[in-house]
């Protein structure tokens, strides 16, 4: 019987969570949105931008095409309009011809900042209701669960010691 208790539990724990991150995930994204159609960007693009800034300085592009799970042609035709966009380059890698890496442009790089600093400013909002505590045990919370669904593999890639401030 407590056996059948702790499952109900965990499952409406499970429900109600996947909620919570659903609903803060679309107001974020469609917030961004806005944003990001007055700098003239698809959401695909801003999302292979913001890999390089945060996650890869310089990648090649089946490093990008694997974490982002983009097929080549498609991510081709992504990094192609960001070079005419003048956001990212594309350069020959110096140990193998055959590779090629893309990077940020300091226009490039200004955008990522603009709009990371349109999401923080919608989370900061919502945050502030929130006292030190709660705020610093929400983030623990967070990368603790991030860790239980996706594994130690990806501590080091996703975790507050690795964040960007």
């Amino acid at each position: 019987m407590e056996k059948d208790k702790s499952d109900k539990d965990l499952n409406d724990s499970s429900v109600k969570l996947m909620y919570f991150i659903a609903a803060i995930a679309r107001l974020c994204i469609g917030e961004s949105k806005k944003k990001i159609m007055s700098v003239s960007l698809t959401h695909p693009e801003v999302t292979v931008i913001g890999y390089i800034y945060y996650e890869n300085p310089h990648p090649c592009m089946s490093d990008i095409g694997q974490v982002l799970s983009l097929d080549l042609s498609t991510l081709t035709r992504i990094t192609d309009r960001l070079v005419e966009k003048g956001l990212i380059l594309r350069k020959p890698d110096l140990q193998d011809r055959r590779v090629v890496r893309v990077c940020l442009t300091q226009k490039g790089k200004e955008v990522v900042k603009t709009l990371e600093k349109e999401r923080t400013q919608i989370l900061e909002n919502s945050l502030k209701n929130l006292t030190v505590e709660e705020r610093s045990n929400l983030i623990k919370l967070m990368e603790k669960l991030f860790q239980a669904i996706f594994g130690k593999q990806n501590q080091s890639r996703f975790s507050v010691e690795t964040c960007p401030r």
